[in-house]
């Protein structure tokens, strides 16, 4: 397991994207938002900023920004994702 700052595991980061699931489809967006850019910055910290785990975590943020009403936020963090993805997959894959 990797462990990250402050000795936080993967359990910690998926109960954090857990909770901020939860909180998504209960339609509290800021507090969910709350939960995901913490996930986030765990899986920056610990995995790096171009890892594709820290993409999806950045997804998942995305997705809660733009439902919260903050599409520009979103957008610019999805274009990320997909920089990240197409590098570490490449053009064709599907």
């Amino acid at each position: 397991l990797e462990e990250g700052p402050g000795g936080l595991t993967w359990s910690w980061s998926a109960a954090m994207n857990n909770l901020g699931t939860n909180l998504f489809e209960q339609g509290k967006y800021e507090a969910a938002i709350e939960f995901r850019r913490k996930n986030l910055q765990w899986r920056q910290q610990t995995l790096g900023r171009t890892h594709t785990e820290t993409a999806k975590a950045q997804a998942n943020l995305a997705t809660t920004l733009a439902a919260a009403g903050d599409h520009a936020a979103a957008l610019q963090l999805l274009e990320e994702v997909e920089r990240i993805f197409l590098k570490a997959n490449g053009e064709d894959h599907y």
